[in-house]
C-alpha cells in the first residue's frame, strides 16, 4: 500500500516532469501577465530622446500633483533604465502635433475596466501604436501600476531606442493584498538597498512591504 508521502511525491515529479506552457513569440513577455492582451495592426511606437508626456487630468478637475508625481517617475525610469530623455509637459498645455511620439497620461474617473471595485482603482489601460502611447486609469495609483508594464515593454530589448509593440493591454490586479517581506531583524541592509528592494517591488506591481526590524 502507497503511503500519502509517496503519493504526493510521485505527483511532484509527474508535475515537473510535464512539458512547460509556451509563450507565444510575439507576444511581450510581461510580470505579472496582464488580464488581457490584444496586438495591434498599426506600427510599433519608436521611443527615443525627446519623446513627449503628455498629462491629462480628469474633465473639469485642477492640476493633480499625484499624476505629475507619476509623470516624473516615468521620466526618472526611462532615464534610469531605457537611457531616453522624456520631455513632461506642463498639466494643460496644448497637446502635441500628431506626428510626434507622444505617451499620454490620462486620469478618467469613468474608465471601464474589469474586476472588482478596489481592483479597478489600481487597474489601467494601455494602447500603443503609430505615434502616440496612451495610459489611461480611474486613479493615480492605476497610472503608476500601467507605468510599470510601460517600462517593462521599454527595456525588453535593452535598447536606448526601444521600440513598443502595438497593441492593447486592459489590465487590473487580481488580488488585492501583493506584498513582499525583507528582513533586517538579522541581516542588516543600508538605506539604498531598502530603497532599491522597494523600487523593484513597484516594477512588478507589489503594493505592500513587510519591513520585519526587530525580533522582539
Amino acid at each position: 500500500m502507497q503511503t500519502p508521502a509517496l503519493i504526493l511525491a510521485a505527483a511532484v515529479l509527474s508535475a515537473a516532469l510535464l512539458p512547460l506552457p509556451r509563450v507565444a513569440a510575439s507576444e511581450p513577455a510581461l510580470i505579472p501577465a496582464p488580464l488581457q492582451l490584444t496586438a495591434g495592426t498599426a506600427a510599433g511606437v519608436a521611443c527615443a530622446d525627446g519623446i513627449r508626456v503628455q498629462l491629462v487630468p480628469p474633465v473639469g478637475a485642477p492640476a493633480d500633483a499625484a499624476l505629475t508625481g507619476v509623470a516624473e517617475r516615468l521620466g526618472e525610469s526611462l532615464l534610469q533604465l531605457a537611457g531616453i530623455r522624456a520631455q513632461i509637459a506642463a498639466v494643460g498645455a496644448p497637446a502635441p502635433d500628431v506626428h510626434a511620439p507622444t505617451i499620454v497620461l490620462r486620469l478618467d474617473g469613468a474608465l471601464a475596466l474589469p474586476g472588482a471595485a478596489w481592483a479597478v482603482e489600481e487597474g489601467y489601460r494601455l494602447v500603443a501604436g503609430g505615434e502616440r502611447i496612451e495610459l489611461d486609469a480611474r486613479t493615480p495609483h492605476g497610472l503608476f501600476n500601467g507605468v510599470q508594464t510601460l517600462i517593462q515593454l521599454l527595456t525588453a530589448t535593452g535598447e536606448a531606442h526601444a521600440q513598443v509593440p502595438a497593441l492593447t493591454i486592459t489590465d487590473a490586479p487580481r488580488f488585492r493584498w501583493r506584498g513582499l517581506m525583507l528582513d533586517c531583524g538579522r541581516h542588516f541592509f543600508t538605506v539604498a538597498e531598502v530603497c532599491r528592494f522597494i523600487d523593484e517591488m513597484a516594477i512588478y506591481k507589489f503594493n505592500s512591504f513587510h519591513w520585519h526590524l526587530t525580533e522582539d
